[in-house]
């Protein structure tokens, strides 16, 4: 058990360091401190410290590093680790703000999204950290996703999350609903309609209550089972290292062949809330009041039953599409990203990377007549065929929809030690039934041989 304990805690930081740095075992103690650092603000445990230290410590033993080079020891680590462990103890993580994602970086997803010559895996991934920007999800809200819940009309994309921070079968607001425009878009890739269609493919199209499955990190091989929220965050990552810097040729946005838009000293920067700070920013530089930004992360419930009210959704696309007007034609306010690209360089330096040359990557900005813009019209996203919109896309679903087909509405759970079963309300009850391993489905309860 004891090594068991200390592989489960070694693979995670391992995750960490692929996805961020690009390697597997940390090279100074800033490798740990910043792995630490971002766990902590993500909330961890008492335990964590230690066992990430023990499963330091083993390793470099049994790998017969020299005791001089043992970050184990370093004495900057031990004491940001002392330090660290007597805030758990005592105090509540402060509260950090995750870097924004500059707009270069939306407008890459989007154009990963609509490359053929991708895997599917990673067009999903970009089309999921879109849908996150776009919507102010974090990789945990994404996680709780109802694939079945999800539609896309003439209106937009819609979609059930069934459990968030402050909603689920326990909660007094069971369910909310998340949008984006059917005119959200940067490139005039619809990325969306692809996104939807994505999950009409192989792999991709079976029932579930998460949106991201898991993948195997050796094989790549997808399997039936939900990714873990902080292992989507480190794939979300590892997909953005591999994008390139975008730029417009005739009047078309393409990547530039070579040019990397994150570089090994920008790949750490970002985290997992990251996402959700996109729209909410944008929405207060166009105007728009604390109150009504508290509907894009679905801060804003209201106190009464009957969850969202009737406008919504409305709320929610208005915002959506003023942010895109914006960056697109500079109204009805001018979007400066110069502090974010400042930060972004920064960053790089610290890590002995050129600064200057990756501000010229995410800096596509356009001056017309002194102000900062993409440049086109908005909308720039022509759909194709839609189908006609629903009296349901104009409101809110205070619930989530009845399971139909072959699922059933009830599931029994079979315990493997002694086959003790227990009955559950599909998508009502805590349980899950893709985290059970025995499970059967009923249409009706009623007694069961």
């Amino acid at each position: 058990k004891t090594l068991r304990n200390r592989y489960h805690a070694w693979k995670r930081f391992r995750e960490y360091l692929l996805a961020t740095r690009g390697i597997v075992w940390p090279t100074k103690a800033g490798d740990l401190i910043n792995y630490a650092t971002e766990m902590h603000q993500e909330g961890i445990g008492k335990s964590f410290l230690g066992s990430l230290q023990a499963s330091l410590t083993v390793l470099e033993s049994a790998g017969k590093v020299q005791q001089s080079d043992w970050l184990s020891a370093d004495p900057l680590w031990v004491s940001f680790m002392k330090s660290l462990e007597a805030e758990v103890t005592e105090a509540a993580p402060p509260p950090q703000e995750a870097p924004m994602y500059s707009v270069a970086m939306v407008v890459a997803l989007e154009l990963a999204v609509g490359n053929p010559d991708l895997d599917m895996f990673s067009r999903f991934i970009s089309w999921v950290a879109l849908l996150m920007t776009w919507t102010s999800m974090r990789c945990d809200d994404a996680q709780h996703l109802d694939v079945e819940s999800v539609s896309l009309s003439a209106v937009g994309f819609r979609a059930v999350l069934v459990k968030t921070k402050t909603t689920g079968p326990d909660k007094r607001h069971r369910a909310v609903t998340v949008f984006v425009s059917r005119r959200i878009g940067l490139t005039g890739v619809d990325w969306l309609g692809i996104g939807c269609w994505l999950l009409e493919q192989e792999g991709f199209n079976y029932p579930r209550e998460y949106l991201v499955m898991d993948q195997n990190v050796q094989t790549g091989t997808l399997r039936q089972a939900p990714m873990a929220p902080y292992r989507l965050a480190l794939t979300i990552r590892s997909v953005l290292s591999t994008l390139e810097a975008p730029t417009k040729v005739a009047g078309q946005w393409v990547p530039r062949p070579g040019v990397p838009l994150m570089p090994a000293g920008l790949q750490g920067f970002h985290k997992g809330h990251s996402p959700r700070n996109f729209l909410t920013s944008l929405s207060a530089i166009c105007g728009y009041s604390r109150e009504e930004r508290d509907f894009l992360g679905r801060w804003g419930l209201p106190k009464g039953s009957e969850g969202y009210t009737r406008t919504s959704r409305q709320l929610v696309q208005r915002q959506q599409e003023a942010a895109n007007q914006m960056i697109l034609e500079g109204k009805p306010a001018a979007y400066v990203e110069g502090e974010l690209l400042d930060s972004f360089k920064r960053h790089v330096e610290q890590e002995g990377g050129d600064g200057d040359e990756v501000r010229r990557a995410h800096d596509i900005w356009a001056d017309e007549g002194g102000v900062s813009t993409l440049g086109g019209t908005f909308p720039v996203v022509v759909p194709g065929m839609d189908p006609v919109a629903s009296a349901a896309d104009l409101e809110e679903i205070p619930e989530p929809p009845a399971p139909a087909g072959a699922r059933g509405k009830y599931f029994i759970t079979i315990s493997g030690r002694n086959g003790l079963r227990r009955l559950h309300l599909d998508r009502a009850c805590h349980v899950k039934a893709h985290k059970c391993q025995h499970v059967r489905f009923l249409d009706r309860a009623a007694a069961v041989s």
